[in-house]
């Protein structure tokens, strides 16, 4: 497995991609013994993001050639001047836009920092040597890479306790190709790397297996929401997410057995018959569910996962620990409503709709 593609989703990141490009050219020597594509994708942006990406790109790299199986390095800049979202960006890099060759996809964040050098190779590698696994990921434990202010203190004291040894840290993770060319991903999905955990974890819904996942010790800078009004989009597009991912969980579930398609077959004929099917998907599941759009699973997570501290660390956690329940209930009424009403769909990140029908 030497083919490898790293796929750089881009939506309004003209301040962060040449800083994202700089610390990939730092990442050259250790993927050298790869064949190596860097796919860049700007997606729906109303800024420069594209023009600086290309301009970085040859001041490091030089002018690609066209990629090959033989081809040690190429490099390209493909932009999607529609408002596709990070899911419809995903599709498209991974079923079109990347070379048929590819044996593994690196994805990365555009806001992102790496520290070492290695950690792309560290992500393949892992994969390499664990044959079993279908997708490897850094630590979550993850350094910021600007002054921390109040407001990021408190929302890294609030969530820092939560910890999930499978969890896929969506700034930088490694997935197998032909498993990535099994999915296609419902257009409005918001917390994708969540959907693609459970996917890669368990065989499509398959069943659950240690093996596949893989941890690397890589940490990934990234810049935390830093004001109120950040922090307060944030977790409303990662709590509409969550909802989401609940209801098609919930659905998978009970959908996949032995005798029917696994999941991956059942997203891509629904994708292929209508790729925005999880519109009328949520809108079934608000009506069956009534007034109780967010699961209880959702709206308590912070003080469930508190349970599960010792003593002395809920003593510890518990004043953040309630005071971020307390900011989710807020959070999780305005999620309800942005569900109800429709406008969850086309949300890219931090809360902001990129879709026309708001």
């Amino acid at each position: 497995m030497d083919k490898v593609t790293v796929v750089v989703l881009a939506y309004n990141e003209a301040n962060n991609i040449a800083n994202l490009i700089e610390c990939l050219s730092d990442q050259r020597d250790s993927l050298s013994v790869f064949k190596l594509t860097l796919l860049i994708v700007p997606n729906g942006c109303t800024d420069a993001t594209a023009n600086i990406a290309r301009d970085t790109c040859t001041r490091f790299f030089g002018q690609s050639p066209a990629a090959s199986p033989d081809c040690v390095f190429a490099w390209s800049v493909s932009e999607i001047p529609e408002k596709v979202g990070k899911a419809g960006a995903w599709n498209e890099a991974v079923h079109r836009l990347a070379p048929a060759y590819t044996e593994c996809f690196v994805f990365v964040d555009a806001d992102v920092t790496f520290f070492t050098g290695t950690e792309l190779a560290d992500g393949v590698r892992a994969l390499v040597d664990h044959p079993e696994a279908f997708v490897s990921a850094g630590n979550p434990t993850r350094t910021t890479v600007q002054k921390m202010t109040w407001v990021s203190r408190i929302g890294a004291l609030a969530s820092d306790f939560d910890w999930d040894p499978e969890k896929l840290c969506g700034q930088h993770y490694t997935l197998r190709a032909d498993i990535a060319r099994r999915v296609f991903l419902p257009l409005g999905l918001t917390t994708d790397d969540g959907f693609i955990k459970a996917l890669a974890t368990t065989n499509f819904f398959r069943g659950h297996d240690p093996k596949y996942f893989v941890r690397i010790s890589a940490k990934v800078g990234f810049q935390p929401e830093h004001t109120m009004m950040g922090l307060y989009r944030h977790e409303l597009s990662m709590t509409i997410g969550n909802v989401i991912n609940a209801f098609l969980f919930e659905e998978f579930h009970v959908e996949v057995v032995p005798d029917r398609p696994d999941a991956g077959s059942i997203l891509a004929e629904r994708y292929f018959q209508n790729p925005s099917w999880l519109r009328s998907k949520v809108a079934a599941e608000v009506v069956l569910r009534g007034s109780h759009v967010v699961p209880a699973g959702v709206r308590f997570r912070r003080l469930q996962r508190l349970k599960a501290l010792p003593t002395s660390g809920k003593l510890k956690r518990f004043p953040f620990a309630f005071a971020g329940f307390c900011f989710d209930q807020i959070v999780c009424y305005h999620a309800t409503r942005s569900i109800r009403n429709g406008k969850w769909f086309g949300l890219w990140k931090g809360g902001m709709t990129v879709d026309s029908q708001e």
